[in-house]
């Protein structure tokens, strides 16, 4: 059920990325609302879903362990799982690209015009996380020879996945009280 789940996501990730080429975004609430349903999507698959976060726990623990092989997991499996999250982050990253730009604000309250801001950065810094997060993935399967290395390796991946759950969340919470 929940891969299904995630190629729904998938799907409307990539019917939003042909929309968004064929002609300039039209923001509306419904597609604000569109924006923060993947934000909130990919925040749930990799923080709620995967049922090994403590009750209470802080995220940089939460992610140092989830960012390693679980028990019984075969490593076909762990890398799997590891690359769907970031798969999810990139290509979140990937259909978030319309944030860069505000739109032309019908609110034009200094409020509304700092939320758009802060959403265009932040976007900006989660498209680009998105892709440096594969690029570490690679070089932390190049490293399996070295343990201490690939232990690095690994840390540095849930410290980035950290920041850029960060920047998601912020980009949730300034989309969620935007007005177009």
């Amino acid at each position: 059920m929940p891969f299904n789940r995630t190629l729904a996501l998938l799907g409307l990730i990539f019917t939003l990325q042909r929309a968004q080429a064929q002609k300039p975004v039209e923001w509306n609430q419904r597609r604000i609302n569109e924006y923060a349903a993947m934000l909130d999507h990919v925040v749930y698959k990799i923080i709620a879903e995967p049922g090994t976060r403590l009750k209470d726990e802080p995220l940089p623990p939460y992610l140092a362990r989830l960012i390693v092989p679980q028990p019984k997991e075969t490593p076909a499996l762990y890398k799997a799982r590891i690359q769907g999250y970031l798969g999810l982050l990139s290509q979140l990253g990937k259909a978030i690209v319309p944030l860069h730009k505000a739109p032309q604000l019908k609110d034009a309250s200094d409020v509304n015009k700092q939320r758009w801001r802060e959403m265009t950065t932040n976007s900006m810094i989660v498209s680009m996380k998105g892709d440096k997060l594969q690029g570490m993935w690679l070089a932390c399967l190049k490293s399996e020879n070295n343990a201490q290395l690939q232990s690095q390796s690994r840390q540095a991946v849930a410290k980035e996945m950290l920041t850029t759950l960060y920047y998601i969340l912020r980009i949730r919470k300034d989309i969620g009280i935007a007005r177009p």
